[in-house]
């Protein structure tokens, strides 16, 4: 179960793609709390309510990367990790450094 600045949502939902996600977003009425790698639930403004957690774990993966470029597009539930060792393949990195990993 997850809760978020001490709340538990009504209904944690997690969705595989934007289609899903835009769907799901268009027809919530209540308040949407968005989940990534739940590291960080206790950050920012505290809650006062959490109808549905959107998992965003579901939406990981890197839909465009050029290293030519330096560009890379990736959906919302991709890590830090999963950037990094992408980039390493091309000798490249996110010039990045979280305090709690990347995770």
């Amino acid at each position: 179960m997850v809760t978020v600045d001490g709340i538990s949502p009504g209904r944690i939902v997690s969705p595989a793609n934007l289609e899903e996600l835009s769907n799901l977003i268009a027809e919530e009425k209540g308040t949407i709390v968005p989940v990534g790698a739940c590291t960080q639930l206790e950050f920012g403004n505290p809650l006062r309510s959490a109808d549905c957690a959107v998992s965003l774990t579901r939406l990981n993966r890197i839909t465009t990367y050029n290293p030519a470029e330096l560009t890379i597009h990736v959906e919302a539930g991709v890590t830090l990790d999963q950037i990094q060792r992408a980039l390493a393949e091309n000798n490249q990195t996110l010039p990045l450094d979280p305090w709690n990993g990347g995770a």
